[in-house]
Parts: structure tokens; sequence; C-alpha cells
């Protein structure tokens, strides 16, 4: 009885750190824990690996760009306004332009 008790005060005290982790920084899937995250997990790993979200960055129009990008090219379904705009406020609060994240394409003049 004694052992059980230990064992179930220690698993919610990893469980509790780990929640309070989770809360003030990211989630165990790589992705900053705030509103939306949900969405942008279920409908974007679906076809990738969500690194290639956090690698990423963009305002609301490069996000909104991208998508559209996808559907276009790589028959990425159409989302419903609501679940388009939750993972667009995601995207561009939590992976902002604030800096550059890749180099400007090399002039036509400079390319090999």
């Amino acid at each position: 009885m004694k052992r059980t008790a230990k064992t179930l005060l220690l698993l919610s005290a990893v469980c509790g750190a780990a929640t309070v982790n989770a809360a003030t920084k990211q989630l165990a899937n790589g992705l900053k824990n705030d509103d939306g995250w949900l969405q942008v997990q279920t409908h974007c790993s679906a076809c990738h690996s969500l690194q290639l979200v956090t690698a990423n960055s963009g305002d609301r129009t490069a996000w909104l760009n991208t998508i559209r990008w996808m559907q276009k090219n790589h028959n990425l379904w159409q989302f419903d306004e609501t679940t388009e705009d939750a993972i667009l406020t995601y995207l561009a609060k939590n992976y902002s332009a604030a800096k550059p994240q890749r180099r400007k394409p090399l002039p036509l003049d400079l390319m090999p």
C-alpha cells in the first residue's frame, strides 16, 4: 500500500511538473503552447513534420500565402473560416517574421 501511494505521489509530481513546463515553454511536439496549437498540429502534421512549421516564420499574409501555395500545389484541403483564422492567428503570433530567417534569392546575373 505504501509503495502504491509513493508511486502515485511521484507520478502526480512528474505530471504536474510537465504541465507547468508545457504551459510556460513549449509542448512535447515542439509547438509553442498557445491558443490554436491543436489546429496547427492536426492540420499541418497530417502532411509534414511540425519542425517544418517551427523552422519558418512570417506575418499573417506570408502564412496565408504558404497555405494557399500548399492548397494549390500539394492538395491541402480547404479550411473553414474559423479553423483558418485560428491557424493563421497562432502562426503569426508565435512564428512571426521578427527577423529574416533566410537570405534573399540571388539576382539573376549572379546565378550559376
